[in-house]
């Protein structure tokens, strides 16, 4: 059995998707995971369908970019995807997971997974920001020594330099990771939600017990509702 992935940056594009079709047929692949898709509502199964292939698609949604998994896997194969395995969690990250049957083994289990990368910001932490202690500080900066250049750049420099200074004891810079970008659909009490549901998902898959699987299944059609 073959298996291939690939990471294709846009299915929605024909070129793409041509490319697959070729690539499949040029190495006989039995199944093929593909992700970042950028998938929506808008692209239906017919316009991604691949002769003697069955496909298996899961979509960040209309409020999401980016991202996406779709599973291509022969119709000889019998296969089926395992609902209670595969989500997507509130930071982004997908897994979609597939029964395979087949002659030569009793079963077989694919799973596909993406997770897009975190993005960074750098701003300055005032957690340990005093103002009282911070104005002190800067009034025994002794800025006067700008006087000493001539030259208006090197003025400049000095300031900022004597500045900065202060306020990186203040105020250091930090990287800081950002989990998720703004959604202005999404409610403070739809997020509360969202985290219930993960914590239901985490602890299902860690027990295997049916009432954390029922609860899950529960909260998630919650929040299917409420956006």
């Amino acid at each position: 059995m073959k298996i291939a992935h690939l990471n294709v940056r846009s299915l929605k594009s024909r070129e793409h998707f041509h490319l697959i079709k070729d690539t499949m047929a040029q190495n006989g692949l039995d199944i093929f995971t593909i992700s970042e898709t950028w998938l929506d509502a808008t692209v239906t199964d017919e316009s991604i369908e691949i002769p003697g292939f069955q496909v298996f698609r899961q979509d960040l949604g209309p409020l999401k970019s980016g991202g996406g998994l779709c599973t291509y896997v022969k119709t000889s194969l019998k296969a089926s995807m395992i609902e209670e395995l595969s989500s997507v969690s509130i930071n982004g990250f997908q897994q979609v997971w597939l029964k395979e049957q087949c002659k030569a083994y009793k079963s077989l289990l694919v799973c596909n997974v993406y997770r897009a990368k975190p993005c960074y910001i750098t701003a300055r932490s005032c957690t340990n920001y005093n103002v009282e202690q911070f104005c002190k500080d800067l009034a025994l900066v002794p800025f006067h020594i700008m006087s000493v250049f001539d030259d208006f750049d090197d003025q400049v420099n000095t300031f900022n330099t004597l500045f900065t200074d202060i306020l990186d004891a203040h105020a250091p810079l930090k990287r800081t990771k950002i989990k998720t970008r703004p959604n202005p659909f999404v409610t403070p009490e739809i997020r509360q939600l969202m985290k219930t549901c993960y914590k239901w998902h985490k602890k299902g898959i860690k027990t295997n017990d049916c009432l954390c699987w029922s609860a899950f299944k529960f909260v998630r059609q919650e929040v299917k509702w409420d956006i």
